[in-house]
C-alpha cells in the first residue's frame, strides 16, 4: 500500500515516521500503521520544505524554520522548548542536522538568502540550552 500527504520533507526514526505537513508543523506517524500520533506544531509563514533532525539522547527535534531561526521541540511530548536563531528575519533555515557524541549533542543550520549563505553551529552546554559558534559563509 502506498500513502501519500502534502508534506515538505520526512524523515525515519525507528518505528516512526515524521513528516513536515506544510501546514501547521510536523507530524508523528507509527510504521508501518501510518497512524498519526503525535503533532509538533508551529506557524509556517511561507511553504517550503523543512528539514526534521532528531537527537534520540538529548529527547529534542530540531525543524528547519521559514522566519530566521530552527525550532526545537521536546520529543516525547511534542512541546516546543526554544529556537536557533541562525539569520534574519524572513530567511529560510531549510538545512538542519544534528550529532549525538560523547560531549553530547551537535546542531548544524544552513540558510541561504539572496546570494548570501551560512552554515551555524550548535553545542549543547547545558540541558536544552544550545550555544551558537557562527563558523562563517561559505
Amino acid at each position: 500500500m502506498i500513502y501519500t500527504s502534502c508534506s515538505g520533507n520526512a524523515v525515519l526514526e525507528g518505528n516512526f515516521l515524521l513528516v513536515s505537513n506544510l501546514k501547521d508543523g510536523v507530524d508523528k506517524y507509527t510504521v508501518p500503521t501510518f497512524q498519526r500520533v503525535q503533532s509538533y506544531s508551529h506557524v509556517i509563514l511561507c511553504n517550503v520544505p523543512l528539514q526534521i533532525s532528531v537527537a534520540r539522547q538529548a529527547g529534542l527535534i530540531f525543524v528547519g524554520g521559514d522566519d530566521g531561526f530552527a525550532r526545537v521541540f521536546d520529543y516525547n511530548t511534542g512541546i516546543y522548548r526554544g529556537q536557533l536563531a541562525h539569520g534574519n528575519r524572513g530567511d529560510q533555515i531549510i538545512p538542519v542536522t544534528s550529532h549525538e557524541g560523547r560531549s553530547g549533542c551537535t546542531v548544524v543550520t544552513g540558510s541561504c538568502f539572496n546570494g548570501h549563505s551560512s552554515v551555524k553551529v550548535w553545542e549543547e552546554g547545558e540541558p536544552v540550552r544550545l550555544n551558537s559558534q557562527c563558523v562563517g559563509d561559505i
